[in-house]
């Protein structure tokens, strides 16, 4: 459980410094590539608070934009979750 934590921790830490955007409410926000469990073909880049980038990295998801790295799913507009 710890060492799971470690590396969430670690991954956030890695979003934040790599990827932040403007914040809304005070809360960083990250990029990350959306993969809709089910329907990976439906993959665009959203805009979250940092303190959803776990969850969404856990269920599939990347950081940064869609297209720009080797889990290509396309691009697009950019969806802000605020």
């Amino acid at each position: 459980m710890i060492k799971r934590f470690a590396i969430s921790a670690g991954l956030l830490g890695a979003a934040l410094a790599n990827a932040p955007l403007a914040s809304a409410g005070g809360e960083a926000k990250v990029l990350v590539c959306h993969v809709p469990p089910g329907n990976p073909a439906n993959a665009h880049t959203i805009s979250i608070g940092a303190t959803g980038v776990s969850a969404h990295l856990a269920h599939g998801d990347y950081l940064g934009e869609c297209g720009s790295g080797s889990n290509d799913g396309g691009g697009g507009d950019i969806t802000d979750m605020t």
